[in-house]
C-alpha cells in the first residue's frame, strides 16, 4: 500500500508552480471560472470555488509578481486546482481526524449555498441605533471613518448590484451618492476594496499574526472574504464571487473592530444579547426577559437572556457573542474544540441552574414549573456548526463535559440544546411571531430527527427550513432596508 505524500511537500509544489504566472492573470482565470453561468447550483459547487480562490489567496500572498510575466491559460489553472485536490486528499490520509471534527470540517462550504440576503444591515444597524455616545459606536466611527447609516446605505447600493451579478462594477456607479455623502463614499470603498499591492500586504500580516495551519485553509470559507473586492487598475471595485461578497460584506464590521479585542466584544456583547431577547420576546408574550426574572430572584442568581414558558415544557434563550476566530469552525484537534467553546458550554451551564431555580420548592415563580423537559437555545454571533449538546459533546474528549447532577440531566439533557447562529434564530423567531411552526413541537421534532443518524443535522434550518416557503425578515432587518431604500431613493432622485 503506497504511503501518504507529505501534504507539505505537495503544498511547495503547487505555489512553485503559481509562482510561474503573474498573479492578475491567475485572478482573471480564478474569476472566468466563478462568474461562469452554470445549469444549477450543484454544478457551480463542483467546480470547488472554495479551492479556486484559496489559489488566488497564495499566489496573492506569495512570491509571484503582480502583473508582469507569463499569463496562465485556462489549462495550466486546472492543473492546479487538479493539484489542490490531491492535497486535500493526502492531507486526509497523512492525519485522519476524529469522524465528528471531519464531519465539520465541510460547513464552511455550505455558505456557498445559502443565499445572499440582507444581513449585511444586522451589525451596523445595531450600532445605529444606539447614541453617538455609545462606546461601541463610537468605535465604528473611529475605525470605518463612517457614520453607520452611511455605511448601511453605500452597503447597499454596492449589495444591489452584487445581487444583480455585476461581476465588475464601475467606480461611477458611485457618482451619483457623492452629492450627499462626499468623501464618505472613498472611505467607504477604501475599507471594502483595496488594491492588489496593499492587498498582497494584509494577507501577508494576517498570515503572520494568525499562523493558520495549511489543513484550515483547505477547509475555510474563502480567506478572501475579509477583503470581498478589489480595485482594478482603473478604479473599479471587482468582486471575487457573488457569496464572498455576500458573505464578506455581512462579517466585515465584526472583523474591522474585532481587532479592538476586548474593547470591542464587551460593549457590543451587551447590543447583541438585547437583540436576541428582542426576538424571543416575540416569540412568546409570556416571555420572561433577564430583568424581569433578576427582579424577582436577585441580580447575582444565575440567568439567561429569556424564558419562554409553554404548558409542557420551558425554553431559555442564551446569547453568546465572541470574536470566534475562524480556527473554531476549522480544528480537528478535540482539546481545542473543547477550550474554543467554552461560551458555549458556559451557556449550557446557565440553562441547567436556571431550570433547576424554577423548579425550587423556594422558586418566587409560579410558571416555569412544568414536569416536563426543558429546552435551551444558545445563539451565537457567527455560525459555528456545533449542532445539539449531545453533538457538541461528542466533539470533545471522552470525560470533559457532563451533567453536573442527576437533576439536570433529567430536567434539560443535551440533546435538547440547540446552538445555532444568529441568522437562524432570525428566522425561526419570525417563523414562530408568523405562526408557522409551533415552538415545541419543532423542538422535539428536531431531538427526534437528531437519535437517528440518517436524519441528524447540524444546522437547525434544517429542522425548520421544511415548513417555512419565505424565511421572511425580523423587524429590525426589515426596517433598515426600506429606511435605506427611501435615503437613496431621495438622494438619486436629486441628482
Amino acid at each position: 500500500m503506497n504511503q501518504p505524500v507529505n501534504p507539505a511537500v505537495l503544498h511547495n509544489r503547487v505555489l512553485r508552480e503559481l509562482r510561474q504566472y503573474r498573479v492578475d492573470s491567475i485572478i482573471e482565470a480564478a474569476r472566468d471560472l466563478l462568474w461562469a453561468d452554470y445549469p444549477d447550483k450543484l454544478e457551480a459547487l463542483q467546480i470547488a470555488p472554495w479551492h479556486i480562490l484559496l489559489l488566488v489567496k497564495w499566489a496573492l500572498r506569495d512570491a509571484a509578481p503582480l502583473r508582469i510575466g507569463r499569463r496562465i491559460t485556462p489549462e495550466q489553472f486546472t492543473n492546479l486546482r487538479a493539484g489542490v485536490q490531491e492535497l486535500v486528499g493526502e492531507d486526509y490520509l497523512w492525519k485522519k481526524p476524529p469522524l465528528f471534527l471531519l464531519m465539520r470540517a465541510h460547513f464552511p462550504q455550505f455558505d456557498f449555498q445559502r443565499r445572499e440576503g440582507w444581513g449585511f444591515l444586522r451589525w451596523p444597524a445595531l450600532i445605529e441605533r444606539e447614541r453617538s455616545d455609545n462606546p461601541t459606536r463610537r468605535q465604528f466611527v473611529r475605525e470605518l471613518g463612517l457614520e453607520p447609516e452611511e455605511f448601511i446605505d453605500l452597503t447597499y447600493v454596492l449589495m444591489r448590484a452584487v445581487l444583480e451579478r455585476s461581476r465588475t462594477i464601475p467606480r461611477h456607479e458611485f457618482d451619483p451618492l457623492r452629492a450627499a455623502y462626499g468623501a464618505a463614499v472613498d472611505r467607504y470603498l477604501a475599507v471594502v476594496a483595496h488594491e492588489l499591492p496593499s492587498l498582497r500586504v494584509l494577507l501577508r500580516e494576517d498570515q503572520a499574526s494568525r499562523g493558520v495551519p495549511l489543513r484550515h485553509e483547505l477547509y475555510e470559507f474563502p480567506y478572501l472574504k475579509r477583503y470581498p473586492f478589489f480595485r482594478t487598475r482603473k478604479g473599479d471595485i471587482a468582486a471575487w464571487h457573488p457569496m464572498v461578497a455576500a458573505r464578506g460584506l455581512e462579517e466585515i464590521v465584526h472583523w474591522r473592530l474585532a481587532r479592538l479585542s476586548d474593547e470591542y466584544t464587551q460593549p457590543f456583547s451587551r447590543l447583541f444579547e438585547r437583540y436576541v431577547s428582542e426576538l424571543a420576546q416575540a416569540m412568546s408574550a409570556n416571555a420572561v426577559t433577564e430583568a424581569e426574572y433578576a427582579q424577582v430572584v436577585g441580580a447575582e442568581a444565575p440567568k439567561v437572556e429569556a424564558i419562554l414558558p409553554y404548558e409542557d415544557c420551558n425554553v431559555y434563550v442564551e446569547a453568546k457573542m465572541a470574536l470566534f476566530e475562524d480556527d473554531v469552525l476549522l480544528t480537528d484537534n478535540e482539546t481545542q474544540t473543547f477550550n474554543k467553546t467554552k461560551h458555549v458550554r458556559k451557556a449550557i451551564k446557565q440553562g441547567w441552574e436556571v431550570s433547576g431555580a424554577l423548579r425550587a420548592e423556594n422558586s418566587p415563580l409560579t410558571h416555569g414549573r412544568s414536569n416536563g423537559q426543558d429546552f435551551l437555545l444558545v445563539v451565537t454571533s457567527r455560525e459555528l456548526g456545533l449542532g445539539s449538546g449531545a453533538q457538541l459533546q461528542r466533539l470533545y474528549p471522552a470525560g470533559r463535559f457532563d451533567y453536573p447532577d442527576d437533576r439536570s440531566r433529567e430536567r434539560l439533557p443535551l440533546e435538547h440544546v440547540f446552538t445555532m447562529s444568529i441568522l437562524e434564530f432570525e428566522r425561526l423567531s419570525v417563523a414562530v411571531a408568523n405562526g408557522v411552526v409551533d415552538l415545541p413541537q419543532l423542538l422535539r421534532e428536531a431531538v427526534e430527527h437528531n437519535r437517528n443518524p440518517a436524519t441528524s443535522a447540524i444546522l437547525f434550518d434544517s429542522f425548520l427550513g421544511k415548513y417555512v416557503k419565505n424565511w421572511g425578515m425580523p423587524p429590525l432587518l426589515a426596517q433598515t432596508r426600506s429606511a435605506a431604500e427611501e435615503r437613496i431613493r431621495a438622494i438619486v432622485g436629486l441628482v
